[in-house]
């Protein structure tokens, strides 16, 4: 039975999978380079939960002869390769939809499935945040800290890993909503 941070990661990485099937759909349907520049994004973030699972499962490994103390720190070298891994796919991706739509603009299709598959993204991920803030918040009670304390030092990379996810993501997916929303305001 996996422990509570690899639950945790297993969370994030089924809800950013539905997130990422989602905006592909968009993507396809729509045309949008934005779109698919955050299904490319998307799609980093679940190699980015890839590399955390790995982490867990290779950091849990026994002590052994060549490591008597055991695994435990390959978890930060996991969460590091995670981390420019998004870093990098994010990047390169976004640059290539973006410079593509300089070079060859085109209409955007549809604003309504953007806006579907911007509250279905924040509903994933707010699912998958819940499962890391409350793990948050049990380990701060455990060790008699505020939730903030906890999240600023807690050894379990893994676990802050996700919950910056998420808190990113959905802080995304509101501003993402809000020009158009201002934009159908005005009228």
């Amino acid at each position: 039975m996996p422990d509570e941070s690899t639950r945790t990661v297993l969370v994030a990485l089924g809800a950013g999978l539905a997130v990422t099937l989602a905006k592909v759909g968009a993507a396809v349907l729509t045309g949008s380079a934005a779109m698919a520049a955050e299904a490319a994004h998307s799609l980093a973030d679940n190699a980015n939960d890839l590399s955390l699972f790995a982490a867990q499962r290779r950091s849990g490994r026994p002590p052994d002869d060549q490591h008597p103390l055991g695994y435990g720190r390959e978890a930060y070298f996991w969460a590091l390769i995670a981390a420019l891994g998004d870093l990098v796919v994010g990047v390169a991706f976004s640059l290539r939809d973006g410079i593509d739509e300089l070079i060859h603009p085109a209409a955007t299709q549809s604003f309504a499935v953007a806006y579907v598959v911007l509250a279905v993204s924040a509903v994933f991920d707010l699912v998958s945040l819940r499962r890391s803030a409350g793990q948050m918040i049990r380990r701060a009670r455990r060790y008699h800290r505020e939730f903030l304390e906890e999240s600023r030092v807690t050894s379990e990379s893994s676990l802050r890993a996700v919950f910056l996810e998420d808190a990113v993501s959905i802080g995304g997916d509101v501003i993402a909503g809000l020009p158009a929303s201002f934009e159908d305001a005005r009228g």
